[in-house]
């Protein structure tokens, strides 16, 4: 049987397990790169070395894996390694590392890397955008919004998804988490409550009861 990402967490045997396979260049990078997206903090000190390492890692897959992995590290890790990655051969690696560190203030960059970080999170953002049509990424955009403290765009990116797939039920959370921040706790229960009953009634007309 295959255990869950939460069971893998908490077993020493099983990220012992990930960190050979990540830190082994014989296997493929297909294979390097998804112990990698397994391997989820907190890290230890081997670890972590491995992360690392995979940021300079010669496959693009490993080091778009590392980036992923390192999305919810604390700042200072990633204000560290992913940088440089700004600058990536590879443009969905350097999207990639521009989102994830949308969240560190312009003012900690130095001219080249401000530079750099701001023409990769611009590719990102054209990317969503020749996506609107799907939820997903306007659900996407209206994380980085969020991230970047627009909460009103975030809030108006998440109500245009939700039109276009009102049952994703991810932007109505995102939408109620939005609202909350922006003290409208009424509304917020109300995007929530809306969703409730879409799903029950999706239910009762699956199960045939008209």
């Amino acid at each position: 049987l295959f255990r869950s990402h939460a069971q893998e967490k908490n077993l020493p045997q099983a990220r012992h397990l990930l960190l050979a396979v990540v830190n082994d260049k014989a296997l493929s990078a297909m294979a390097r790169a998804s112990a990698l997206a397994r391997l989820v903090g907190p890290w230890n000190a081997a670890e972590e070395q491995a992360v690392r390492a995979a940021t300079r890692d010669s496959e693009g897959l490993v080091r778009a894996a590392a980036v992923d992995v390192l999305q919810p590290a604390p700042l200072p890790l990633r204000s560290a390694l992913l940088p440089p990655l700004l600058q990536d051969p590879l443009r969905t690696v350097r999207m990639a590392a521009a989102r994830a560190l949308a969240d560190v203030p312009a003012r900690q960059w130095d001219a080249t890397t401000a530079i750099q970080q701001q023409a990769a999170l611009q590719d990102y953002v054209r990317g969503q955008q020749a996506n609107a049509d799907r939820p997903e990424a306007l659900n996407n955009l209206a994380l980085l919004y969020a991230t970047q403290g627009d909460l009103e765009t975030a809030r108006s990116a998440l109500q245009q998804a939700l039109a276009t797939a009102p049952d994703f039920v991810a932007t109505r959370l995102n939408l109620a988490d939005v609202l909350r921040a922006q003290r409208q706790e009424a509304q917020a229960l109300q995007v929530l409550e809306d969703g409730a009953r879409a799903q029950s009634g999706s239910a009762a007309v699956w199960s045939g009861d008209r």
